[in-house]
C-alpha cells in the first residue's frame, strides 16, 4: 500500500505554518537543550495544556513491532469519534493498514528529529479521508533512545 502522506524535516521554527505546531516545536527544543532529543520524562504536559487536546503520544513496544497509545487528546476523540488511550495499533488496525501505520510511525520515530507530516488519512473504516498537517516529535526513553513519539495535528476542516 502506498503511503498517503509525506514527511519533511523541520530545521527552523519559521518552516511551520501553524501557531500551535510552532509553539509545540519551540517547547520541544527548549526541553531538548543541547541533546539530539529530550527524554519523555523531561516533558511537563501542563506547560502545553492548550496543545494537548490535539496530540497523541505513542510508546514503542514489543521490540519495535507495535505501538501503544500513552495519550490521546480530547479533540482527537471528538473529531475522529474514538479514543485510543491505552490501546495498541493492533487494537485498531488490521492487514495492510496495520503494517503501513506501524511502518510509518517507526520511520517517524527512527528519523530522530522533528518532522512535518502532511496528507490525507482514513482514520477509521466508516469515515472519509481527513486531510491534516502534523508535527512528529521523537523522545528518548530513560533506558533507550527513540522510544516515544508525540504527534500534534492541524486538521483541514
Amino acid at each position: 500500500m502506498e503511503s498517503p502522506f509525506q514527511h519533511l524535516r523541520v530545521e527552523k521554527l519559521g518552516e511551520i505554518g501553524s501557531d500551535r505546531l510552532r509553539r509545540l516545536f519551540a517547547y520541544w527544543e527548549l526541553k531538548r537543550g543541547n541533546r539530539p532529543r529530550p527524554k519523555w520524562s523531561d516533558m511537563e504536559l501542563m506547560d502545553i495544556h492548550d496543545i494537548m487536546p490535539f496530540v497523541y503520544v505513542k510508546d514503542l513496544i514489543e521490540d519495535g513491532s507495535n505501538f501503544q497509545y500513552r495519550y490521546w487528546g480530547t479533540y482527537l476523540s471528538h473529531y475522529l469519534g474514538y479514543d485510543m488511550s491505552g490501546k495498541t495499533a493492533r487494537d485498531h488496525y488490521t492487514g495492510e493498514h496495520l503494517v503501513m501505520t506501524i511502518d510509518r510511525h517507526v520511520e517517524l520515530l527512527q528519523a530522530g528529529e522533528p518532522l512535518i507530516s502532511t496528507g490525507k488519512v482514513l482514520w477509521a473504516r466508516d469515515q472519509e479521508y481527513k486531510a491534516y498537517t502534523g508535527l512528529a516529535l521523537p523522545f528518548d526513553g530513560e533506558a533507550a533512545p527513540l522510544r516515544h513519539l508525540m504527534f500534534a495535528f492541524e486538521f483541514d476542516t
